[in-house]
């Protein structure tokens, strides 16, 4: 594992983005958006078998919360290609204590369907009078047919704001603070560790925000790709196995 700062200005916002490969084109053109915003860039980087994006995230955290000069911290995936109002995400968590930021995502991956709004209606008014954690355990089941059948519900389908559990990926944008003393559970193993952290810092007070307004461009795995076409190599990185293994993992941390 490779700690790499891909831009270094000493600002008081920086991003940490995990990575198989800092060389490749999409990964520069973010640190550039970033750049833009008045953002700098931590980049970690993994070869993709052993790669975890938990672990990962948190060794970036960690190095990031040297300097004491940042106030806000963005995680975020190395295959974003757009950002719309980052700076008004970063000056609403000014505005609120105790929270966090999730943009709407557009989805524009090959292996990605996205479903239509109707679905999404429906499946975020049948559960969202539920207690949080039977919300968590029915959103599982539906990641998990989602993944098998390639089907992916939308992002919004999983931004349960009646129960303030709003999903932290593939960007999110967080005030220091916060993640002093939280971290992503790395025995998740790629899957189901984002649901998780979202689902904890609920139970801790966090509230996770969302907006219209906020909205990121996310091309889908593409860090991943060659996982997903050669599993013999790699090991499988989205298997039914390994989604069914972080689920059960998620019940018995939590019944």
């Amino acid at each position: 594992m490779k700690i790499i700062w891909g831009i270094n200005r000493e600002r008081n916002n920086v991003a940490v983005i995990p990575t198989s490969d800092v060389r490749q084109d999409m990964t520069m053109k973010l640190l550039e958006i970033l750049d833009r915003e008045g953002v700098d860039s931590l980049l970690i980087e993994d070869s993709l078998p052993e790669f975890r994006f938990s672990k990962s995230m948190n060794r970036g955290i960690d190095e990031v919360l040297k300097k004491d000069y940042v106030e806000h911290i963005i995680l975020s995936n190395d295959d974003i290609t757009e950002i719309t109002c980052l700076g008004e995400m970063i000056s609403t968590l000014s505005e609120n204590a105790n929270a966090y930021i999730h943009p709407f995502v557009n989805h524009t991956s090959p292996y990605v369907i996205i479903t239509g709004s109707p679905l999404r209606f429906l499946i975020n008014n049948g559960i969202r009078n539920l207690s949080p954690f039977y919300s968590l355990n029915l959103i599982l089941k539906l990641k998990w047919y989602g993944n098998r059948n390639k089907l992916w519900m939308g992002t919004p389908a999983f931004n349960f704001q009646s129960d303030k559990i709003v999903n932290v990926q593939p960007f999110g944008v967080f005030p220091a603070y916060l993640l002093r003393d939280n971290r992503f559970d790395e025995n998740f193993v790629n899957g189901v560790e984002d649901i998780e952290f979202a689902f904890r810092l609920n139970r801790k007070g966090f509230k996770g925000i969302t907006n219209p307004r906020w909205n990121v461009t996310h091309k889908g795995a593409a860090s991943f790709r060659k996982l997903k076409l050669d599993n013999s190599a790699t090991g499988n990185y989205t298997s039914d196995e390994e989604t069914l293994k972080a689920m059960k993992y998620f019940r018995s941390k939590y019944q």
